[in-house]
């Protein structure tokens, strides 16, 4: 499996930045940036992935972060609505 490669993290290790190098068909290699965030007093984990370029990724980094989650064991959680879980 392809995998990713930390490349910072805070202090208190409740933010975590990792890279997953890709090669993109016509357009070559590039990088998706993951980011996590632990939150404080909570079980809940914030994350957000982007391909470095720009260019779309056609739902990689969504069923990289999915197979994770199911890898983990971790629920998913409704989307926060004006700050109340739905």
């Amino acid at each position: 499996k392809e995998g990713g490669k930390i490349v910072s993290f805070s202090k208190d290790k409740r933010y975590l930045r990792a890279e997953f190098l890709v090669d993109v068909p016509i357009v070559g290699k590039d990088a998706d940036d993951v980011e996590w965030y632990f939150t404080p007093d909570d079980t809940v984990v914030q994350f957000r992935a982007e391909r470095r370029s720009g260019q779309p990724d056609f739902g990689k980094n969504r069923d990289r972060l999915e197979a994770l989650r199911i890898r983990l064991g971790w629920e998913v959680l409704p989307v926060l609505r004006n700050r109340q879980r739905a």
